[in-house]
């Protein structure tokens, strides 16, 4: 009977302790819902306009990172179509091939494939300096100008 008595005492105290835990969670939640919220916010270290700030901040970072994400979207799609006019230039230039019955056939149908290969390389080049000068601005906006220009007007030196 001792021993069960011990047993019933132990569970009782952690019940207390449970139910008074219980109750401050609950008098903390009144106190919050009935304005002492306020007290407990002023704890808060970070000043209101510094919580504005880094908010129109991440704003503008997140408008930034979506015209970087279309940027490079775009460029994909260019490149996926470039590679799509690839086969199709070389699917044209097997079957050329295959369809020549003499030298001079296979002569033209090599001359006119070198030919397109050089315009496709051209329009690559073009694209590839386009694409990058527009990544390279759009990246750019990601460094405050002052990063440029080491606090002097009219850029770095």
């Amino acid at each position: 009977m001792n021993v069960a008595w011990r047993r019933n005492k132990r569970l009782f105290s952690n019940a207390l302790v449970v139910y008074r835990t219980w109750e401050v969670f609950v008098v903390t939640q009144k106190e919050a819902a009935h304005g002492k919220a306020e007290k407990l916010s002023s704890l808060n270290p970070a000043p209101p306009e510094f919580v504005e700030m880094a908010k129109k901040n991440l704003e503008q970072l997140t408008a930034i990172q979506s015209d970087l994400l279309e940027e490079i979207r775009d460029a994909n799609q260019k490149w996926l179509d470039r590679i799509q006019s690839e086969a199709a230039l070389a699917s044209e230039f097997t079957s050329k091939l295959a369809t020549s019955h003499s030298i001079a056939d296979t002569t033209m149908a090599c001359q006119e494939w070198l030919k397109r290969r050089v315009e496709l390389f051209t329009e690559d080049g073009k694209h590839l300096m386009t694409d990058s000068q527009k990544f390279m601005e759009k990246a750019a906006r990601f460094f405050p100008i002052s990063w440029f220009s080491n606090g002097r007007t009219g850029g770095s030196s």
